[in-house]
């Protein structure tokens, strides 16, 4: 314990990573924020010609080989069910001026972000999070997550020593408290406004059948 604590006091701020984790009913999203300094080390020829600096031609061309990388180190389970990463994927980088050279030594203070969308039927029951890049960051490497549910938020550290982690939204629980109501608005029909009705009809019912019961019976 010593030891784990010892070498994450000592790691570097350019080790952490982030991650915002956006759950909606139908849907997660899901923003990763990379520094340059950990995408040299996913992508090994990230500066193509050694010449010290990172040019925008050379950033497109490494925002493919990224891609491929998370596809084989971030395992997601949707719903418990392993889902891989969608193709949709969107780059944006944040440092002032995207056109310009960045130098090597200016690595670890420039990010971009990778976010991707993940959609699901009928609704968003869990989301599993797995990460295998620990051999490439390094030891010291963490990504800080952050579930983002509603008015509720949840930060949850990714590192070598603990790699996983289930999240699960109790969307699914709420529909099953919601589903009188839900098949209600499905026919057109208010549920506070047919229930009155309901019970008129009901009671109409078992009048008439006492009725009918007592004209019938024999004098």
């Amino acid at each position: 314990m010593l030891l784990v604590v010892s070498t994450r006091s000592f790691g570097h701020p350019a080790d952490v990573q982030y991650l915002q984790i956006h759950l909606l009913r139908d849907r997660a999203e899901l923003r990763f924020t990379f520094n340059l300094w950990i995408l040299a080390k996913f992508c090994p020829n990230l500066d193509a010609d050694h010449d010290g600096q990172l040019r925008p031609p050379e950033l497109d061309h490494a925002k493919i080989e990224l891609l491929e990388y998370l596809r084989h180190h971030v395992h997601l389970a949707i719903n418990g069910k392993a889902t891989p990463l969608p193709a949709w994927v969107d780059f944006q980088t944040l440092w002032p001026n995207p056109e310009s050279a960045v130098r090597e030594t200016d690595f670890a203070a420039r990010h971009f972000d990778v976010s991707f969308e993940c959609t699901t039927h009928p609704v968003l029951d869990s989301l599993g999070l797995k990460f295998t890049l620990w051999k490439e960051a390094g030891p010291q490497a963490t990504i800080e997550a952050t579930f983002d549910q509603e008015d509720w938020r949840t930060h949850i550290p990714f590192s070598m020593n603990e790699p996983d982690y289930v999240h699960y939204t109790g969307f699914r629980l709420d529909d099953l408290f919601l589903a009188p109501q839900t098949r209600a608005k499905a026919s057109g029909v208010p549920f506070h406004a047919w229930k009155p009705w309901a019970m008129i009809f009901l009671g109409s019912g078992v009048v008439l059948l006492i009725l009918r019961r007592v004209a019938h019976r024999p004098s």
